[in-house]
Order: structure tokens, then sequence, then C-alpha cells
């Protein structure tokens, strides 16, 4: 990611948005993919390039002098408090270098009180009748502060939506979902979760229009979310916008190659178009992605079928009986259409 953008970088806040072209499905999964790297240094770098990592270089060889400074001090006060402010910022920076601590509340407010610290304490006790002008800082303190409650107020309503959402997703209730996720939206979109929620639960009730609009926004800002262009094809397929449909599917694939359910889906809009000879090429990838796929089989099964590859169809229903554990009429299902490929290819029996 660095090696790419080495000036700039990515952009503030952008390395997961940009993380998944470059993981090529080490990490990233069909329903869940890292937020964050276990480096705050790599995390600085891919996202605000050499100029940001320079700035955080200054500030610690700034706050290493001032520490340095401080532990010189005649004062045993000044001595003890840098040195506790200098070896709780050693901990959160040693450990930043393997986890993601400044991405948590509680370090990051003593990261930044200590550095506060440092540049508060003075080296000597000094007595000054000097009257500093608060007024500048207090205006500042009151604007930031004003933001500060302006902003949580926006994300407890955010998160409180989506609480009312997962509840609602959790009884299958899809409308319920829908409602709450755009009320969510309403407090901004702070997390991508609640478009994959949304999007999902638009899909499931049918509104695909609004679904493939909101997934054509949220595309804007996450251009290689594979949940995203997965949820965005089935909008367009229902929408009897195929090749838009394939067209994203191929996306989320080029990104991650091993998604068995983005090959599923794409196997299955293959089917429905009549392009069989695409659409086993695909049932068969998505069976080597997930061995136990039974539904893939049974559909391979039909295809086979419809091929004249009429062993391939046996086995695929074989297959099928093998692996699926679902309703059972579905096992009778594929054992009749066995005697019946059977009877007709009695060669084709084994």
């Amino acid at each position: 990611m660095f090696s790419e953008s080495p000036v700039f970088g990515v952009g503030p806040g952008n390395w997961s948005v940009h993380y998944p072209r470059f993981d090529r499905g080490d990490r990233v999964t069909f329903g869940a993919a890292p937020e964050r790297p276990h480096n705050d240094l790599l995390w600085i770098l891919s996202e605000t390039g050499l100029p940001g990592l320079l700035c955080y270089l200054w500030l610690a060889i700034s706050v290493l002098r001032r520490a340095w400074g401080l532990l010189q001090s005649h004062s045993e006060r000044v001595r003890w408090l840098a040195a506790a402010c200098l070896t709780g910022l050693l901990a959160i920076t040693i450990h930043s270098l393997f986890s993601f601590p400044k991405e948590r509340i509680t370090p990051t407010v003593f990261f930044w009180v200590a550095v506060g610290l440092l540049y508060v304490l003075e080296p000597r006790q000094k007595s000054s009748n000097r009257k500093k002008n608060l007024r500048p800082v207090l205006v500042v303190a009151v604007i930031l502060i004003s933001l500060q409650i302006l902003f949580t107020i926006k994300v407890v309503g955010f998160e409180h939506e989506m609480k009312h959402a997962v509840s609602a997703e959790r009884r299958t209730d899809w409308k319920g979902v829908a409602g709450a996720t755009e009320k969510a939206l309403m407090f901004g979109a702070f997390h991508p979760e609640v478009v994959h929620l949304r999007g999902y639960a638009l899909n499931q009730i049918g509104e695909f229009e609004s679904s493939r609009g909101l997934y054509t926004e949220a595309l804007h800002r996450r251009p290689y979310d594979i949940q995203m262009l997965n949820g965005m094809a089935i909008a367009c397929q229902n929408l009897g916008l195929d090749e838009e449909a394939i067209a994203h599917y191929l996306r989320a694939l080029d990104t991650i190659p091993d998604l068995a359910d983005v090959c599923f889906n794409l196997a299955g809009l293959y089917a429905r178009m009549g392009n069989l000879d695409e659409a086993i090429q695909t049932f068969l990838r998505t069976i080597e992605l997930r061995s136990n796929d039974a539904q893939s089989y049974y559909a391979l099964g039909e295809l086979f079928s419809r091929t004249n590859r009429t062993g391939d169809a046996i086995q695929a229903y074989k297959a099928f009986i093998h692996h699926w554990n679902g309703d059972p009429r579905y096992n009778d299902i594929a054992r009749n259409r066995i005697k019946q490929l059977s009877s007709e290819n009695p060669q084709q029996d084994h």
C-alpha cells in the first residue's frame, strides 16, 4: 500500500478501504476484513505517506528531548512525573508495533495526557507574577468541547439505531432492519456494517432499486468492499441488469479470488442466463473452494443433465446426497434423478 502511494498515502482512515486489494484472500473473507494493521508505524506510513511518518517521528524525538530535560530537573516531583510519563509513552509505543492500542480509548487518553504533562511541567520551580491571557485558550477549548459533544451525540444515536437493527436481524425481521439502518444512516455512515446490513435487508424484502442506489453511493467510498460488491450484484440481477451484476461479481473475485459465496452466486446467474459452460466451470470452482457445498453439487447435477453429461450428473447428485443436511425431501428428489438418469443410460450407472 505504501509503495503504491509513498508521498501522501491512501488518506487518513482509508487503510481498511484499500486493504482488500492487497490481501488477495490472506485475511479477508466474505464475512470479515481487517480494519487496521497490527503496527502503528505501518498504519501511519500507509495512510499519510512519508510526510505523516516524519511528523510522527518529529513528535517522538521532541517528546524524548523534553522528557530527558525534565529528568535532569532539581525537583524530585518533576523527575518522577517525567519518568512516569516517559515509561507510559514507551510502553504504549512499543505495544503499538504489534497491536493497535491507539484504537482504544484508555491508552489513547493515557498517551496524550502523558505528552501534555511533559510540556506543562517546568524543569525548575518558577514563580511569576505575570498574568497570562487565557481567553483564546478558553475559546478554543469551548469550541472543541462543543464539537466533541455534537459528534458524540451523533455516534450515540447511530449506535442506538444499530442496536435495534441487530436485534431485528436476529429475529429475521428484515423490514425492521431496513427501517433501523435507515435511521442510523441519518446520523452518519460511521461504520460500513450499517451499509452491509441495510443492503442485505433491502435485497431480502425485494427493494432492489433502493438497494442498488445504496450500494452505488457506498461503493464510491469503499470500492473494494466484497460484501458491497456482492450485494450490488444481487440487486442488479434481480432488476434484470445481468451484465452489470456479472461485472460486480467479477470485481469482487478480482479483488479476492477465493470467495466461494460469490462464485456460487455468479454461477447461478450464468445458469439463469443460459450460459451453461460458464455456470458449470464456476460451480466447479465453488466446490474447489468449499468441497462440502451440497447446493453446488445439486446445481451441477442439473447442468450436467441438461448438457447430456449423464455420468457426471449422477456423480454430482450422489455428492449432493452425501453432503446435504437439510430437508430430506431433496435427498429423495436427487435419488429419483439418479434412477431416472440410470434407466435412460444404463451404461452410465457406474
